[in-house]
């Protein structure tokens, strides 16, 4: 794979072989790129991770998709001795239909302050990551999220008439930052996603491949591909 994204104007980003076959790739990163520095992002994520997992480690505790968004104008994450672990866990540990839970107390908060939503898993649950402006994604968000990045991306392509003289296949990589979905769903919600995602496909007609990758897991899956299109291994 050869990066091409700084040669003339407009797409792809990578240029690849694949089974013989020459591939043009476009991605997109589905996060934005302001909000808190990545420091307290992490030290808060561990910190959350760990009360949603001494509720995963629970026998007697429900199992959720646990998810985290705070306004980006909160300057910092709740204090680590804070309140907000014992409230969090005894939410997480009373059977419900789900909810949500602000975690800074008022006399701190700034506009939507930091939120925890917590919906019904069908499988083991899933640990959150944490985005920002209330940047939370389970099956129906993240259908429409993704849906709308195969049109934005395939109005670019199609626009561009070096793109449009590319013959090959044209694969679109979505850098998942925001749909943390590679550790939680089941396959019944990724069906869902998928057959939202080749609706939209249908309608631009440019993807052979729609694949989410995440570079902070390391996790990839191929969410779409053309009927007929070689399988990615």
């Amino acid at each position: 794979m050869r990066f091409v994204g700084d040669e003339g104007e407009g797409p792809p980003d990578f240029l690849a072989r694949f089974h013989g076959c020459c591939v043009a790739v476009e991605v997109t990163k589905m996060a934005l790129e302001s909000g808190w520095p990545e420091k307290y992002r992490i030290a808060f994520e561990r910190e959350l991770c760990a009360v949603v997992q001494s509720v995963k480690d629970d026998p007697r505790a429900p199992r959720w998709h646990v998810v985290c968004s705070y306004d980006p104008d909160q300057p910092k994450p709740p204090r680590r001795n804070g309140d907000w672990k014992r409230r969090l866990r005894t939410a997480l540990m009373r059977a419900s239909g789900g909810g949500s839970l602000q975690l800074i107390e008022e006399r701190l908060r700034v506009g939507d302050g930091v939120v925890v939503e917590y919906f019904p898993a069908g499988n083991d649950g899933s640990l959150p990551f944490v985005n920002e402006d209330g940047a939370y994604y389970v099956v129906g968000a993240a259908s429409e999220r993704i849906a709308e990045e195969v049109r934005r991306k395939a109005a670019k392509v199609t626009s561009s008439p070096s793109a449009r003289s590319f013959q090959g296949q044209w694969w679109l990589a979505l850098d998942d930052e925001v749909v943390w979905v590679h550790s939680g769903l089941d396959e019944r919600e990724w069906q869902s996603i998928r057959e939202s995602v080749g609706v939209a496909n249908e309608d631009v007609g440019v993807w052979s491949k729609v694949v989410l990758v995440s570079e902070r897991t390391g996790n990839w899956t191929t969410i779409w591909e053309r009927q007929g299109e070689r399988e990615l291994r």
